[in-house]
């Protein structure tokens, strides 16, 4: 090995599945720069249930091909107010820099936002919670 980790590997040692939304094709993050939105979507893939990535900033930069520098930027961007947000939470900010990681802010909100009310799906999603309540 070189000394450098793979971003692949230490994704696959526990990370969260995260739901992507199409709403998210009316968010003001579509309007940011390719670098910033690829960064907030590793970010998604990183989070655990509880909202938290627990990830570096080096962690994000290696798993989206960018340089520390670039990615401190869009970690930035992303903390920062967005006037443009259609979310009041935070002045529209989407991370906040805790110990251990990163909070996605608006995180737990979406997780538990019910987007389908499709009989099929809402069918699939009573048996999975069946199931898992089983073990």
């Amino acid at each position: 090995s070189d000394g450098h980790f793979s971003c692949r590997r230490e994704m696959s040692m526990g990370m969260g599945f995260t739901k992507l939304d199409e709403n998210i094709l009316q968010s003001s993050v579509m309007n940011e720069d390719g670098n910033t939105f690829k960064v907030w979507i590793a970010f998604l893939a990183a989070c655990k249930q509880d909202g938290i990535a627990p990830v570096s900033a080096l962690f994000i930069a290696k798993c989206c091909n960018l340089t520390i520098e670039e990615t401190e930027k869009c970690i930035e961007k992303l903390s920062s107010p967005d006037k443009y947000s259609r979310s009041t939470n935070d002045n529209g900010r989407r991370l906040e820099r805790i110990d251990g990681g990163y909070k996605l802010i608006n995180y737990l909100k979406y997780r538990d936002f019910s987007y389908s009310t499709n009989y099929e799906a809402v069918r699939k999603r009573k048996y999975r919670k069946q199931t898992k309540s089983k073990r």
